[in-house]
């Protein structure tokens, strides 16, 4: 009250501040160590005081479950009294650097345990008289309980709202999945060899093997395209003069096949002795004799 009054009077040029946090923690932090410093032996916590830290808990607890800090500050400054208590000066620190998940589990252990009472410590809450207030406690308690019903409607509300569009999605009728076909073009490998012919759908057509099956009389090249097994594929056979035709036209003349600029074997018969044969150098078709040994190019259809 002299100091007040000094103040008032403007006498020694003491200043009056209210409302200033920074300076009022400054001061209680200096109390703090004067009082740690200056009395040794320090009365044991009552368990009243620890009821009352345990209902701070409890609230701080659950602000920081609902990510309510800044209420939380409050609070905190009441239990900053205990700051000498190992778990408690945890908590403080660890909210602090906003640790909250550690100073969640270190308030669950607190509140859990019986006593919190440590047999190395002793406690100096007999010089720091808080006033502990059952009225504000009971408010805190109100507001904690107000924060978690405005959380509940407006998780209900999202709620509403996710299932009115899960409802508004389920009438809408599901567009049927689409799959792109690659178109197949002229020259592609495909189906075991490599397309010459496409037929109107786009879908079928003419391949021809890659390789030479080698050079054959005209007896013996029908039968090794029948028996050839390439590519998983057991349906070749040898091409007529017009499917010859096609591989030249399609293939050869735009260099989209590697084949000999020589006669290969057609199906095609103009007797019991001739069968055609087609030019893959000057693409003219020609008969011989079947026992003479030309080239072979088996074919297969998709």
């Amino acid at each position: 009250a002299n100091w007040t009054y000094r103040a008032k009077n403007n006498d020694e040029n003491i200043e009056i501040k209210t409302d200033v946090t920074e300076l009022a923690e400054e001061y209680f932090d200096e109390f703090l160590r004067i009082v740690e410093e200056y009395y040794d032996k320090l009365p044991e916590i009552t368990e009243e005081t620890e009821e009352n830290i345990k209902a701070r808990l409890r609230i701080i607890h659950g602000l920081i479950t609902l990510k309510e800090y800044t209420e939380m500050n409050k609070y905190l400054n009441k239990i900053k009294y205990y700051n000498s208590i190992p778990e408690i000066s945890k908590i403080i620190s660890n909210i602090k650097d906003n640790n909250y998940l550690e100073a969640l589990n270190i308030i669950l252990d607190v509140i859990k345990n019986e006593k919190i009472r440590n047999e190395n410590y002793e406690y100096f809450t007999n010089f720091i008289k808080v006033k502990e207030d059952d009225e504000d406690y009971s408010e805190a308690l109100i507001k904690l309980e107000v924060i978690k019903n405005e959380k509940e409607i407006r998780e209900n509300k999202r709620k509403q709202v996710k299932n009115k569009h899960i409802k508004q999605t389920k009438n809408i009728p599901k567009q049927e999945k689409t799959v792109k076909i690659k178109k197949l073009v002229i020259g592609q490998k495909h189906a075991g060899g490599i397309i010459f012919h496409i037929d109107k759908t786009g879908k079928h057509g003419l391949v021809c093997a890659e390789k030479d099956q080698g050079k054959y009389n005209w007896t013996n090249a029908k039968r090794i395209c029948k028996k050839l097994v390439m590519s998983s594929y057991k349906d070749w056979y040898l091409p007529s003069k017009k499917e010859l035709f096609l591989i030249y036209q399609n293939l050869r003349k735009s260099n989209l096949i590697i084949i000999e600029n020589d006669y290969y074997w057609s199906s095609s018969e103009n007797n019991s002795d001739i069968a055609c044969i087609q030019g893959f150098g000057n693409g003219e078709q020609d008969y011989g004799n079947k026992s003479y040994s030309n080239r072979v190019r088996a074919i297969r259809a998709f």
